[in-house]
């Protein structure tokens, strides 16, 4: 039972990282992490730098009912997951996708509940090409080229329990629709 739902928290994750994974666990070129000597001098660490406020608003262009509206949309999408990625806050990506966006919802939702147990995650995703056709008025769809670093998950201890090996080339489609004022993400999906 334990391990069906480390497969299925492993795929959920996998999906919406776009990564695929080819195997999961330890790889043995790479070094264990080293956990802190209790015995050292005690040193200040500077906090990681957080965005501000207005890196975490909705950009002005996700409001504007064109082409480029739905394109910033997809963008601000990929530097939410990435500040989630961080931070654990869940917030601000939430506000660019709807309920139905299960390649967007699940992986987060999974990461949230490893966050809750204390775990953290390192890694970045990001854009390399983005082209956005409109459906209609209001309906457009971004075809996105992706790629992402390793994404390492570490437990509260600091202990890797998860790596995810680095993608350089994942394709998604991004479906959006204009409504209550802004584009919304609608349905995500990988493409092969």
């Amino acid at each position: 039972m334990a391990s069906q739902l480390i497969q299925t928290r492993l795929k959920a994750l996998a999906v919406g990282l776009a990564v695929v994974v080819l195997a999961a666990g330890c790889q043995s070129q790479e070094p264990q992490p080293k956990m802190p000597d209790p015995t050292a001098e005690p040193t200040t660490a500077e906090p990681p730098p957080t965005p501000s406020e207005d890196q975490l608003a909705i950009p002005a262009a996700v409001r504007k009912p064109n082409k480029a509206g739905a394109e910033a949309a997809i963008r601000h999408y990929f530097e939410m997951f990435n500040y989630f990625i961080k931070s654990g806050d869940a917030a601000p990506v939430r506000k660019l996708y709807g309920e139905r966006c299960s390649l967007c919802e699940v992986p987060i939702g999974v990461m949230e509940l490893a966050q809750s147990k204390g775990h953290t995650y390192s890694g970045l995703n990001r854009i390399e090409s983005l082209r956005v056709s409109m459906l209609g008025k209001d309906i457009a769809v971004g075809f996105v080229d992706a790629s992402q670093t390793k994404i390492i998950e570490r437990d509260g201890s600091g202990e890797v329990v998860n790596r995810f090996p680095a993608a350089p080339e994942a394709k998604f489609e991004y479906y959006t629709v204009f409504q209550r004022g802004m584009w919304e993400i609608t349905n995500a999906e990988s493409v092969k």
